[in-house]
């Protein structure tokens, strides 16, 4: 699990070709759900967001 600041995460850093993961967003009423997959390694790093997910408070 890793922890993104205000500015992000730069997931070039963490990733590997063909990883899966997602994101979180937790906000002020919302909990949004991102899961994405690394379709081009480093240092092109190209992903496909494979889902969006956000809940209703």
């Amino acid at each position: 699990m890793y922890a993104a600041t205000e500015r992000g995460i730069n997931m070039r850093l963490f990733s590997e070709l063909y990883d899966g993961m997602i994101v979180c967003d937790c906000g002020a009423s919302t909990i949004d759900l991102t899961a994405f997959l690394v379709d081009q390694p480093p240092p092109s790093f190209g992903y496909q967001r494979l889902t969006a997910y956000t809940s209703q408070a």
